[in-house]
């Protein structure tokens, strides 16, 4: 949402404006001179004081980076939830109208399939009437060894198929 209307500068501008003294403070840690090497124990001290200085600086900078983001935290939640109530309605709508066009088409599918039951059950009553009974082929087994030295068996199936006429006639009348 734009705040238009408000005289506040950009973020960006206001965080500089806002810490304008942590990010002075932040320089001026950061431009003491620098210290001589470690030589001896003694040497310890400046260094323990310069690391005091910088984690503390770094803390203040913690301390205002958490400051800021609380209240944008904040105005996500109330962003997310806002939309999401907004969003809920249409979703369940849609979620409705999907899943009315999955029954439609599980019910038209379950259809075709007992149409295709009926038919499979009445062609196979009129081949059963029209010819002769003939034994089911036998399954063809060979002894097979594999790879590891052990046996395995495997069978093969020959289906014959015949074709039988169709009632239907061609628009001309032929058949």
């Amino acid at each position: 949402m734009s705040n238009i209307g408000h005289n506040q500068p950009p973020l960006a501008e206001r965080l500089d404006i806002d810490h304008a003294s942590l990010a002075q403070q932040a320089a001026d840690v950061l431009a003491l001179e620098a210290l001589s090497p470690i030589m001896v124990d003694d040497d310890l001290a400046d260094y323990s004081e310069r690391a005091k200085s910088l984690k503390g600086v770094l803390s203040m900078i913690e301390k205002a980076r958490k400051g800021e983001k609380e209240q944008i935290n904040k105005d996500a939640k109330t962003v997310d939830g806002f939309f999401q109530k907004l969003a809920k309605p249409v979703q369940d709508a849609a979620d409705t109208a999907v899943a009315a066009i999955n029954a439609w088409q599980r019910a038209k599918l379950e259809e075709q399939r007992r149409r295709e039951r009926e038919e499979a059950e009445a062609n196979k009553a009129l081949q059963i009437d029209e010819a002769p009974e003939t034994p089911a082929p036998a399954k063809e087994v060979a002894r097979v060894v594999s790879s590891a030295g052990k046996v395995t068996a495997s069978a093969n199936t020959f289906w014959t198929f015949r074709v039988m006429p169709s009632t239907c006639r061609a628009p001309n009348g032929q058949t």
